[in-house]
């Protein structure tokens, strides 16, 4: 079975599970279950940053042999643009790659419950699902303080939690934070849900 991860168990309700994921409402401490839903966005600084960045990466794909990435010795990534069929033993040209915002490195959502005001953080890839529990983060990542837009002023939420059944351990409260993907829905007053928010964790 599929557990619900243990940041997000006190706050499930109506839980459902499947063969790949298990799905719930999300409901607050106070019991409420109506949100406002706000997700991280970049700052004015780290737009303009990525202007750059995006007419590199337009630059790297652009061609009909495609694009490479090799890491040396050292450890340092290098971006290549594939200039022959013969992949990186053909003619190449390496293309830099300014660095990435910090805002554009992580994914937050967040929600406000609408009748005691309490906050509660639905998914930060810094530190849930197997990238944000296995993977390397930098301490100027880890604390980074980003902006937030608000995506939804009042709805309810369904959450479903991904993992691979094939993949689990024979203790499946061993793998609960570290699921593959999470998706967010906002259900509105008549039932209708939309995806607001899915991460490949």
């Amino acid at each position: 079975m599929i557990p619900v991860p243990d940041y997000l168990r006190k706050y499930a309700t109506d839980i459902t599970v499947k063969d790949k994921y298990v799905g719930f409402r999300f409901a607050c401490a106070c019991g409420n279950k109506t949100f406002s839903v706000s997700e991280n966005c970049l700052s004015p600084e780290e737009e303009t940053q990525m202007i750059p960045l995006e007419k590199a990466c337009k630059k790297l794909a652009c061609g009909m042999w495609g694009a490479a990435t090799t890491v040396d010795d050292e450890g340092k990534t290098h971006h290549w643009k594939l200039l022959t069929p013969f992949g990186l033993k053909g003619w190449k040209k390496e293309i830099i790659l300014p660095p990435w915002p910090l805002g554009a490195q992580i994914s937050i959502v967040k929600c406000k419950c609408l009748s005691c005001g309490q906050e509660h953080t639905l998914f930060d890839s810094r530190h849930h699902g197997y990238g944000g529990i296995c993977g390397e983060k930098s301490r100027e990542l880890l604390e980074y303080l980003p902006r937030y837009r608000c995506i939804r002023k009042s709805c309810q939420l369904l959450i479903r939690v991904f993992n691979d059944a094939a993949e689990q351990k024979s203790d499946p409260e061993s793998i609960a934070d570290t699921f593959d993907a999470i998706s967010i829905y906002a259900v509105s007053e008549t039932g209708k849900k939309t995806q607001i928010f899915g991460y490949d964790a």
